[in-house]
């Protein structure tokens, strides 16, 4: 998936498994009909053991040449008697053949265009198949559970042994076990509808998981702003619409200033004549959102609040500023009386009490 920037995107990825006879395979079916990429990881795994593939030469050489069937391809049979039994042989096996098969699913990933890819593997619990780097390794686990009876019943019914369809039931992981690490659980206990019903609803589960993880502006309507800048463009009448409103032009300080010449009205400042030269457009009239710098005019819209945050658009127009005005013109002419030394006279009245108040002494 690529986004709108042209970096590429990788998708969901998902980790489908789930016990011999529980249906994983029918769900992942399922899950590609509603249009999800599904990759095979046994295929995957086919893959890497033919002629060429990347575990081909390093399995011939840890295991010998009798591994190598009469066409040239390597004997799945033979391979398996090589390991079976042999805890060391299996591991030496695992650490040639799952790396092998993890660099293909990242060249499957990468090339993939889908927004959803599930995983199809058996042993996600017991292996590091899929665990890949991030962000192109599986980050949700689904599971799919059965009785264990119907499980043994289903696989005797696709043709195994019953003894054997027991062994390889108690050779892989439990339903704790994949139930510990799985994100959802989708039981085939019931029919064929009962399964449709919860692919369905796991795939909506998914597409919600797609759509939480999208990067903004990739498949998705961008949403307009319900707030607007204050002041709001006036308009000459009730029939204006909103698309005819003109920009508020202000200056610095947030005062309102004449907009540009050639620009009121929405016209461009410049036109075109048919030799394509531009020409100078005569100045246009003040557009209809535009007020002259009155004495109202000049205030910012939070003028009441407290200058000290805001800062003031006009200091003589801030909190305060008519007293110290007044102040300063009283104090003009006036003698300074600092540093000058003051007597203190009571003067009594008959109609007043004697209160007391500083004259300059005499020079």
């Amino acid at each position: 998936m690529t986004t709108g920037s042209g970096e590429q995107q990788p998708p969901l990825i998902v980790g489908l498994t789930g016990g011999i006879g529980a249906g994983k395979s029918t769900v992942a079916r399922a899950l590609a009909e509603h249009g999800a990429e599904v990759i095979d990881m046994d295929g995957l795994g086919h893959l890497v053991l033919e002629p060429g593939g990347r575990a081909y030469h390093a399995l011939i050489d840890a295991f010998g040449p009798e591994i190598v069937a009469d066409d040239g391809t390597i004997s799945r049979p033979a391979l398996g008697g090589k390991v079976f039994g042999d805890p060391e042989a299996l591991a030496r096996l695992n650490a040639i053949s799952h790396p092998a098969i993890n660099a293909e699913l990242l060249d499957r990933l990468q090339a993939s265009t889908s927004e959803i890819v599930v995983l199809d593997m058996a042993i996600l619990v017991e292996s590091q198949l899929g665990r890949l780097d991030p962000p192109w390794g599986y980050t949700t686990v689904i599971t799919v559970e059965a009785p264990v009876e119907l499980r043994v019943t289903r696989a005797v019914e696709r043709g195994m042994d019953e003894a054997d369809a027991r062994r390889r039931v108690e050779r892989q992981a439990s339903e704790e076990d994949r139930r510990a690490v799985a994100d959802r659980v989708i039981t085939n206990a019931a029919d064929e509808a009962a399964l449709r019903a919860e692919v369905d609803a796991c795939w909506t589960w998914l597409c919600s998981l797609r759509d939480r993880r999208r990067p903004s502006g990739v498949g998705v309507r961008p949403i307009a702003s319900r707030y607007r800048r204050w002041p709001l463009p006036q308009r000459s009448g009730p029939s204006d619409r909103a698309d005819k409103a003109q920009p508020d032009h202000r200056d610095d300080h947030g005062s309102h200033v004449r907009p540009p010449e050639g620009r009121g009205g929405g016209d461009a400042a410049v036109d075109r004549n048919e030799q394509g030269d531009a020409e100078r457009c005569p100045p246009a009239a003040p557009s209809v959102g535009w007020r002259s710098p009155s004495r109202w005019s000049r205030r910012r819209p939070n003028s009441r609040r407290s200058h000290r945050s805001t800062g003031p658009a006009f200091p003589w127009r801030c909190p305060g500023a008519r007293g110290r005005r007044r102040r300063a013109r009283r104090s003009l002419g006036r003698p300074a009386i600092e540093n000058t030394p003051i007597e203190i006279v009571r003067r009594t009245t008959p109609d007043s009490a004697a209160r007391c108040s500083p004259t300059l002494a005499p020079s």
